[in-house]
């Protein structure tokens, strides 16, 4: 949640797979601000909103690393008890090389 919370304070371009047992919905957005709620905390951008529920923070948490256009990219790939993948969260191609420096600061203090 932190990561999610300081990109949206960067106005970081968040692209953003979520699944559960009937789809799959990736989703590019803006997340602008937060709340937390009973449930967990929802993220909102525009006109549409992203709820992560509290068992997530229970999940098993990876890195995953590819190449977009010739650049490394950092994501997150979220799965529950089960072992089954429930999100992904990255940085969309249009974001600005200091987005970048920030998620790697981020994912590196979450590491430790």
């Amino acid at each position: 949640m932190p990561l999610i919370r300081a990109m949206s304070l960067a106005d970081a371009p968040l692209g953003i797979g979520v699944r559960n047992d009937a789809v799959f919905l990736p989703v590019g957005m803006y997340p602008t601000h937060w709340a937390d709620c009973c449930c967990g905390t929802t993220f909102f951008a525009g006109t549409s909103q992203l709820t992560l529920r509290r068992e997530l923070s229970q999940a098993e948490v990876w890195v995953t690393r590819f190449e977009v256009r010739g650049q490394e990219s950092l994501c997150l790939e979220i799965y529950d008890d089960a072992g089954n993948f429930r999100a992904g969260l990255g940085l969309r191609p249009e974001a600005m090389p200091t987005h970048h420096i920030q998620w790697k600061h981020w994912l590196r203090e979450a590491a430790c």
